[in-house]
């Protein structure tokens, strides 16, 4: 693990009152299934409620 990333998740959980550990994902789609999973593991709950807007074409 690189000095800075460890750096910046010391940073964020001293800034975020509620933040107790940082994980690192690569991409959107990574972040999203991990706030999920935390999601459902904190709560119990199996079901996700999705809304989601991709954009407008004329075609």
């Amino acid at each position: 693990v690189h000095e800075s990333a460890v750096d910046l998740a010391e940073t964020l959980v001293r800034l975020i009152p509620s933040a107790e550990m940082v994980r690192y994902a690569k991409g959107g789609g990574e972040a999203c299934t991990v706030a999920v999973r935390i999601a459902r593991g904190v709560t119990n709950r199996d079901k996700v409620l999705f809304c989601g807007y991709h954009g407008w074409h004329d075609w």
